[in-house]
């Protein structure tokens, strides 16, 4: 099972409403899950993403 389908299959199983990937070599700041899920109080928001570099 490759990457695509662990990610498929565990989205599947979720119990709640908002789902956070992130990979094993990504590094966060203290309040970016806050930012990147705030933007979902508008229910006509349907996917965000974060900045890269």
């Amino acid at each position: 099972m490759g990457k695509r389908h662990a990610l498929a299959a565990g989205a599947l199983r979720a119990k709640f409403d908002l789902l956070v990937f992130v990979d094993s070599d990504s590094f966060l700041e203290p309040e970016a899950v806050r930012e990147v899920v705030q933007p979902f109080c508008d229910p006509k928001m349907g996917a965000v993403s974060g900045r890269t570099e």
